[in-house]
C-alpha cells in the first residue's frame, strides 16, 4: 500500500493546524477535533501512527525526507504528529519544530519557535497521581 493512501481526496481544515497556529492556541478541544478528524479520514494503515508517537514520528521522518511527497500527505503526517506533540509527547514535538523549519516560511518559523519556548504539556491520569495521605491528629 502506497503511504499517501488516499490523501488528495481527503483534505481538510484541520490537517493545516500544524503550520497555522501557534504552540499557545491549542486547548484540549483542539486534540479532540483533530483526533476525531483522523480517526474518520484515514483507515486501518493509519491507526498505529494514531496511537503510537514512534509510528508517528518514524512516517513523518520518511515523509518530510520525500522530496516527492505531496503537500497533503505532510500535512496527514505532521497532523498526526501534532497530536502526539497535544498528549505531551516531547519526542514528537521535536518532529514538529523540524517539520515547520522545513517549509521555508516566515509564519513557520515563528511558530516553530514558539513551540521550542513552550513547555512540554506533561499529562498525569488519575492512577499516576501520587495518593494523598490521611493523617489522624493524635489526640
Amino acid at each position: 500500500m502506497q503511504p499517501y493512501h488516499n490523501i488528495e481526496s481527503h483534505r481538510t481544515s484541520s490537517l493545516v493546524w500544524w503550520r497555522s497556529f501557534p504552540a499557545c492556541a491549542f486547548t484540549s478541544a483542539h486534540e479532540a477535533v483533530l483526533t476525531q478528524e483522523l480517526a474518520s479520514l484515514f483507515g486501518a494503515d493509519w491507526r498505529a501512527a494514531r496511537d503510537d508517537a514512534a509510528v508517528a514520528i518514524a512516517r513523518a521522518i520518511r515523509t518530510l525526507h520525500d522530496k516527492r511527497a505531496p503537500a497533503d500527505a505532510v500535512d496527514a503526517v505532521m497532523s498526526v504528529a501534532l497530536l502526539h506533540v497535544l498528549r505531551g509527547d516531547a519526542a514528537a514535538r521535536e518532529i514538529l519544530i523540524f517539520g515547520l523549519c522545513r517549509q521555508n516560511s516566515l509564519a513557520c518559523d515563528l511558530i516553530a519557535d514558539g513551540w521550542r519556548h513552550a513547555p512540554v504539556i506533561q499529562r498525569l491520569c488519575a492512577s499516576s497521581l501520587p495518593r494523598r495521605r490521611r493523617f489522624r491528629v493524635a489526640q
